[in-house]
């Protein structure tokens, strides 16, 4: 059975303990931005991604950071080199840097909340 991308991101944040829409409010909240937020689907397992464009549109491929080897600038838009694949996405260098960065902040914040919460039980 095929599934659009964003119903596999919904399910994945289901198994990583929330919901998606659970995700996007805490990143909302914890980035102040609102667009295009990256989603920790299993922020345990540092598993994060984030949208090429509004996830609502047909076109929004999910980009897991992790994965990247090389962003490579192209007349129009990247190609993003993973290392059995190549995706070529219609956004400038500078649009890919800020989601990684933001996708990195979003993990290193959540990181620092578990460790807080891990250290508060003991």
């Amino acid at each position: 059975m095929k599934q659009r991308p964003l119903s596999i991101i919904k399910d994945g944040c289901i198994i990583g303990g929330s919901t998606y829409e659970g995700r996007v409010i805490a990143m909302q909240h914890l980035l102040h931005i609102r667009q295009k937020l990256p989603v920790p689907i299993s922020p345990h397992r540092q598993i994060c991604a984030f949208p090429t464009e509004s996830p609502r549109n047909f076109d929004c491929h999910w980009i897991f950071p992790s994965h990247i080897q090389e962003v490579k600038k192209e007349q129009e838009g990247v190609t993003l080199v993973f290392s059995h694949a190549h995706l070529h996405v219609n956004l400038s260098v500078h649009t890919v840097n800020r989601q990684l960065t933001i996708t990195n902040r979003c993990q290193m914040l959540l990181s620092n909340n578990v460790n807080y919460f891990i250290t508060q039980r003991k």
